[in-house]
């Protein structure tokens, strides 16, 4: 009940809980989430969901952004501001964060996310594990129809981080599906 009151949530509704990725890597994840609000509403997913967007502690790092952070940040406050479904969890920034050691209460907030999602929507971040602690469904994306872009000459194809070993391990357990089309993303879903 805490949790569900700190965070504002309709303790009637599922929760999708988005783990999302670096912006350098995904600036796109506020259209990704604005297409999962969608297909809500259009109950293309047939269950009344709620989204908690986890944003990644990266977007608050200012070294070489030149502003992508800041835009993409600004995308993800109009989605909670328009959106009663969509609610955000930031990381706590302050203090030292070079070893990316967040705290105790951190800790705790994070633990009560995987512990009340219902399912974790992301693109391969290494949360995964951590849901797979808390047997939380994991349902990775990686989705090129999201936006036009240059996938064979960048590092921003989705689908490239597939092919990272860390990544192939996880896939190769079996644990986890892989959504490439938003259509099989709403079937996993």
């Amino acid at each position: 009940d805490e949790f569900f009151t700190l965070l504002g949530l309709d303790p009637q509704k599922k929760i999708i809980l988005n783990a999302t990725h670096p912006p350098k890597r995904f600036p796109w994840g506020p259209e990704f989430v604005s297409n999962l609000v969608d297909a809500i509403d259009e109950k293309k997913i047939h269950h009344d969901c709620q989204i908690i967007v986890r944003i990644h502690p990266t977007h608050y790092h200012e070294k070489g952004d030149f502003g992508l952070n800041t835009t993409v940040l600004d995308k993800y406050n109009k989605l909670e501001n328009t959106n009663k479904i969509v609610i955000l969890n930031t990381p706590n920034t302050t203090g030292n964060r070079d070893d990316y050691s967040f705290g105790d209460e951190e800790n705790i907030m994070m633990n009560s996310l995987l512990k009340y999602s219902d399912l974790m929507v992301t693109m391969f971040s290494t949360m995964q594990i951590e849901a797979a602690l808390f047997d939380l469904p994991v349902v990775n994306y990686a989705l090129r129809e999201i936006a036009d872009a240059d996938y064979e000459n960048t590092r921003l194809d989705p689908q490239g981080a597939m092919k990272m070993p860390h990544v192939g391990r996880i896939l190769l357990t079996g644990g986890v599906k892989t959504a490439t089309t938003f259509e099989e993303l709403y079937s996993y879903i």
